[in-house]
């Protein structure tokens, strides 16, 4: 993602006085449309590549520490199980495995349903999503 925002044109009439500007977004509301039910690392991509071509020069994210497996009622990115770990709610499997896997995973784990569920919900359900991601 940092190299989407490198590698952003420069206005090559920029005479030095343009001041750098960022956004700031919570990667969990960057919902893209794959029955997720959150937003994940390929939707943060996307957002970044898009601040990019807007001219932006950095974009801030809510911490990505992980969370309790144990106890997924506890999901604050502020009070983390670990920060030496990631969330892995944010990682999107298509990216790693590829769609064709991923959708023959969730057929044979009947998620399908539950996971459009979880995408129709305008509030995140953490703990749903917990089991989700480990059936």
């Amino acid at each position: 993602m940092a190299d989407a925002l490198r590698a952003r044109q420069h206005d090559e009439h920029d005479d030095g006085s343009r001041r750098p500007w960022g956004l700031s977004v919570q990667l969990y509301s960057l919902r893209r449309g794959a029955a997720t039910g959150l937003g994940d690392l390929t939707a943060l991509a996307r957002f970044c590549e898009a601040a990019a071509r807007a001219g932006a020069d950095t974009v801030a994210i809510n911490p990505l520490h992980a969370g309790f497996a144990a106890l997924p009622q506890r999901y604050s990115p502020y009070a983390p199980s670990s920060r030496l770990f990631l969330n892995p709610l944010y990682a999107d499997p298509a990216a790693a495995f590829g769609q064709p896997a991923v959708a023959q995973a969730e057929a044979a784990l009947g998620l399908r349903a539950a996971l459009q569920a979880l995408e129709a919900r305008t509030e995140i359900d953490w703990p749903a999503l917990a089991r989700r991601a480990t059936p």
